[in-house]
């Protein structure tokens, strides 16, 4: 999620880069032009990265069917903490595991979908000021319950797939928004920020479980469990 500094009526179709600039892959110069030989671990790796690398285009099926099975992800992450302790913070600057989920569902309902819509329809169009990073104390976040707002994630989450089914073959993913701050965001960079986006806080409730293990570990280290 992205805060909108302030607004601007600029737009740009950028094209080949509507992936942006986040989402371009990182390759080692090492392989390039390495020749390819069955059965050799570097060479096929090689040989992945040479495909990778060929692959510019946006792929918005393989997207929308990570977006579509991620409420069921969410759900089973969270519910593995106690009631109790899905309110729990490290500290107090942390979100909890509810405090998670609610943004989450706030994201869902006025940042991804209001904004790629709105690039898709009229890029010129200002997009409504979000800074849902600060809300989460404001809007009581960690005083509702987890169930019910994993229940409204799901329902909106599919009034989302819907939407994105809606407009499948006829969408142009590369109509930009100039944002102040990160400059063109397109279309399609924010399809693929919002499934990132759901990953990134996918790891946030694994982290939260990790440190729940070493809170309860008592005089035990867990070490053994290998590396964070």
């Amino acid at each position: 999620m992205l805060n909108d500094p302030g607004p601007t009526n600029s737009s740009v179709d950028i094209g080949a880069y509507e992936l942006g600039a986040g989402a371009r892959r990182r390759f080692d110069p090492a392989h390039q032009g390495r020749p390819r030989t069955r059965g050799s671990g570097v060479d096929r790796l090689a040989g992945l990265r040479d495909d990778l690398r060929m692959a510019s285009a946006l792929d918005p099926s393989a997207l929308r069917d990570r977006l579509s099975r991620f409420p069921a992800a969410l759900r089973a992450a969270a519910l593995i903490a106690s009631p109790a302790d899905r309110r729990w913070k490290p500290a107090p600057e942390h979100w909890s595991i509810l405090e998670i989920c609610c943004h989450l569902l706030d994201e869902e309902r006025e940042d991804f979908r209001v904004r790629a819509e709105l690039t898709l329809r009229d890029p010129s169009q200002e997009w409504p000021k979000l800074d849902l990073e600060k809300v989460a104390e404001k809007r009581r976040y960690n005083e509702r319950e987890l169930e019910s707002t994993l229940e409204d994630f799901a329902k909106d989450r599919a009034a989302s797939i819907a939407w994105i089914d809606s407009i499948a073959g006829n969408a142009e993913w590369s109509r930009a928004r100039v944002h102040p701050k990160f400059g063109p965001l397109a279309a399609g960079m924010l399809l693929a920020s919002w499934a990132a986006h759901d990953a990134l806080h996918l790891r946030q409730i694994s982290k939260r479980l990790h440190e729940m293990a070493a809170r309860d570990a008592g005089p035990y280290e867990i070490k053994y469990a290998g590396d964070w």
